[in-house]
């Protein structure tokens, strides 16, 4: 009876290495057989694939066990112009790279400094003079510190967060190209300075969509009244005052 069990025991010791063994193979012939044969890149860009991939870090040939989603990431992390959205490991031989090129909104003017911003308010450049195509400027943000890539940061709670609000309603309801000054420095009295010289009063960044939406369409009709400077009040969401 002893015999049948150490018997036993030693057939399932001699399994267990044959599966060991036969996985070690299998491994070892994965990562001198599993190459990267093709790297893909897909999304909204204007530079070239080879500039991507170069950026990435991968090359074609590097074992796939060695693709590290974390790492490629990591190498686009401080670019402020390039986003990678998602990196896909496609076995047997494939990575497909998502990316995204990001569009400047608007400079952050700050103790003579200026910093090109998206519409998440991610640092793009750090600009030694005011761009020639005269982006909108946002005033009045206190800035803690930045990096190129990364979200700018601020001294005030809350303050970015209110930059995005702003520049998502004016985006999304079609004003953005309206916008010559946003001054946040205070949240809970914003404002805002057209094109054409009106200074547009918003109150709080609630409800902004609304607020957007009465100024844009008041300034249309005192546009055609040939009226472009005054005061605009929409701090309500519900109304548009005009003085002059």
């Amino acid at each position: 009876m002893a015999r049948r069990q150490q018997k036993k025991k030693s057939s399932h010791v001699l399994v267990l290495l044959v599966i060991g063994i036969a996985v070690l193979i299998v491994l070892l012939l994965g990562k001198r057989l599993l190459r990267v044969r093709r790297i893909q890149v897909s999304g909204d860009y204007s530079v070239s694939d080879r500039e991507i991939i170069d950026r990435s870090g991968l090359w074609s040939g590097q074992s796939m066990f060695s693709v590290d989603p974390e790492k490629v990431g990591a190498s686009f992390r401080n670019d402020g112009y390039l986003a990678l959205e998602k990196v896909e490991v496609c076995w047997p031989d494939t990575v497909e790279l998502t990316v995204r090129e990001r569009k400047a909104y608007a400079c952050i003017s700050y103790l003579g400094s200026l910093f090109l911003i998206d519409e998440s308010c991610v640092v793009m450049e750090k600009l030694g003079e005011v761009p020639s195509d005269s982006l909108p400027r946002v005033t009045g943000m206190n800035v803690l510190g930045y990096a190129v890539g990364q979200i700018i940061r601020s001294g005030v709670p809350g303050q970015v967060e209110t930059v995005q609000s702003v520049l998502h309603a004016l985006e999304q309801n079609g004003a953005m190209d309206l916008l010559y000054e946003l001054n946040v420095a205070d949240r809970d009295d914003l404002y805002l300075i057209t094109r054409g010289g009106m200074l547009v009063r918003l109150g709080d960044q609630s409800g902004m969509g609304d607020k957007v939406l009465w100024m844009k369409s008041v300034l249309a009709q005192l546009a055609a009244e040939e009226i472009l400077k005054g005061s605009l009040d929409v701090s309500s969401g519900k109304s548009a005052i005009y003085a002059p």
